[in-house]
């Protein structure tokens, strides 16, 4: 927006009335996953992974 604020639009007809206001039109579709739910699955694994060849 020209005010430096971000909006999501859901609605048609809120979009139609803040068109005027729109500075950038920014993409955020990615999914987001944060590194630390990536990094407790790595180490279950790996505890998996040792404890079936032997380990503890």
């Amino acid at each position: 927006m020209q005010n430096g604020k971000f909006v999501r639009l859901d609605d048609y007809d809120y979009a139609l009335d803040v068109v005027d206001q729109v500075k950038e039109i920014v993409d955020l579709g990615e999914l987001l996953i944060p590194v630390g739910e990536f990094l407790e699955i790595i180490i279950h694994y790996n505890h998996q992974v040792g404890v079936m060849n032997g380990g503890t």
